[in-house]
């Protein structure tokens, strides 16, 4: 028996094989262990298939050549059944060609040994690749985020008698200044700015980021620090989900939950920023795909199995994108209603493309498929559209959040990056840092006054100011510096472009 489940075991191996197939095209962003899921997944419907095609067979071979031909049949993407069909009939043909030689029986056993060599030689050639991929990065930086502990992180002090505000950190996905959308839109911002103004906030002029992606953005904020702070060994990483372990366990959660807040965030359909290993987790489905099983739903015919689920599990479309934004927007209006202090993370992918609302919040009439894709910045009119829709639809949630919080609560909006219709990482020559660079920042910090937050913050400073400010800590501010990558990359061949990222940049003026 054991002799046969090991000469049988080709069709998990060949789903293993169209797993990492699919992994190559979106291990940018995709980790690694993303794969173990749907494999556990998949393994197991095949072991309930195992006794249903032995007994339709009437064999354990002729079985497993089924569930093979399954497999190469429903989980492959076409140009990949070609490559993995075609190694698996020449070793098939090698094997038939050697008992022929060797005038010996060739029975369907050999045919399943072959299929099981097959799948082993390719998996085994995958995971090298693999492994040559991913060795840059610095075990050393793993080890650091695992075993996080107070001496990394900045402890603030606990008092009985200060009162803990609440603190939100809500993230505009692609959202410039306001000269910015002047200057590059002809959209005139400031009716936004003025409401924000009258409810108390501090919008300075001159707000740019660090980085110009929203994962070295986003965790370089909550981390206080710069990355190659966080992780000097990090050059030659062209990886994007690296960042991800700072997101999910940065100093400033950290700090803050060791003075008794409880984190709270949003599911995002961008993994990167998904963080379901807070206290509190508000989703708007019971369960959540991965970017990876996603795009492994979209590409395969495993689509079909998946669409009676939509309701569950969804694939990811324009109006699932749609419902999780909302889901972020209605539900932080009922964070004040929690006891105790939180600090509560929001990643809310707009304006950032793609155009799913139009300037009154009415879905877009679109066939188009669900796309993150760069092209989509070329969109003016619905970029501008949706940037409308949340100028309209924020102030009351804000409002709301700031009626019912029992102590004001500290309040940020900012954008991880600018907008991108004259910028897509091509080159410095080419790209307008300025437009990328420069971006929309609001502060409600209750007590303080305008000049809490300078006219020129950077984010990485954002969180020590508010720290030094409510928390008594003395954190020095750190010099304001800007980094620019090329390209598909993330952490390789960064650019100081400090010096550069405020020149004005040629390029035709919209009509808007």
């Amino acid at each position: 028996m054991k002799r046969k489940i090991i000469l049988n075991i080709h069709p998990f191996l060949f789903a293993l094989v169209s797993l990492l197939f699919i992994y190559f095209q979106v291990m940018l962003e995709t980790s690694p262990d993303e794969i173990f899921r749907p494999f556990v997944i998949l393994s197991l419907g095949l072991v309930l298939l195992y006794p249903l095609a032995v007994k339709f067979a009437k064999s354990w071979e002729w079985g497993g050549i089924l569930l093979t031909i399954l497999v190469l049949g429903l989980f492959f993407q076409p140009e990949h059944f070609v490559i993995a069909s075609t190694l698996a009939a020449f070793f098939i043909f090698l094997c038939f060609l050697y008992f022929k030689l060797t005038k010996r029986s060739f029975l369907v056993t050999h045919v399943s040994l072959s299929l099981t060599f097959a799948s082993f030689f390719i998996v085994a050639a995958q995971i090298i690749v693999l492994l040559f991929y991913i060795t840059p990065i610095p075990f050393s930086y793993y080890k650091a985020m695992v075993s996080r502990s107070s001496s990394n992180t900045i402890l603030l002090p606990e008092s009985s008698n200060t009162l803990k505000p609440d603190i939100y950190y809500i993230v505009l996905d692609g959202y410039p200044r306001a000269d910015i959308l002047k200057e590059i839109y002809n959209f005139d911002n400031s009716e936004f700015v003025e409401n924000l103004e009258g409810l108390g906030f501090i919008v300075p002029e001159n707000v740019r980021s660090n980085y110009p992606r929203t994962a070295l953005s986003i965790s370089s904020t909550l981390d206080m620090q710069y990355w190659d702070t966080i992780s000097p060994d990090m050059d030659g990483v062209p990886f994007w989900w690296p960042a991800k372990p700072v997101m999910r366990h940065s100093r400033v959660r950290e700090s803050l939950e060791a003075i008794g807040y409880q984190s709270i965030s949003f599911a995002s359909d961008w993994d990167i920023t998904d963080n379901p290993t807070v206290d509190m987790y508000i989703k708007p489905y019971p369960a959540r795909l991965t970017g990876y099983e996603n795009y492994i739903a979209v590409t395969t015919p495993l689509k079909l199995f998946l669409t009676p689920f939509q309701n569950i599990a969804p694939v990811m479309s324009n109006e699932v994108h749609r419902h999780y934004i909302l889901n972020i927007m209605d539900n932080l209006k009922t964070i004040p209603n929690i006891d105790g202090p939180k600090f509560v993370f929001a990643h809310i992918v707009l304006p950032h493309p793609p155009i799913v609302f139009n300037e009154d919040g009415s879905p877009v009439d679109s066939s188009e498929e669900f796309y993150f894709g760069a092209s989509m910045w070329s969109r003016e009119d619905g970029y501008i559209a949706q940037l409308e829709f949340l100028n309209d639809y924020l102030p009351p949630v804000v409002e709301t959040i700031m009626r019912e919080s029992k102590t004001p609560p500290i309040i940020i909006l900012q954008a991880d990056h600018g907008s991108a219709l004259h910028f897509s990482f091509s080159s410095l020559e080419t790209d307008c840092l300025k437009e990328r660079f420069s971006i929309f920042g609001a502060y409600y910090l209750p007590g303080k006054p305008l000049k809490a937050i300078p006219q020129n913050l950077t984010p990485v400073n954002l969180f020590r100011i508010v720290f030094n400010e409510y928390f008594g800590t003395k954190m020095p501010l750190l010099e304001n510096r800007n980094y620019y990558t090329q390209g598909g990359k993330m952490f390789d061949d960064m650019q100081d472009v400090t010096a550069v990222v405020g020149s004005a940049c040629t390029f035709p003026r919209s009509t808007h």
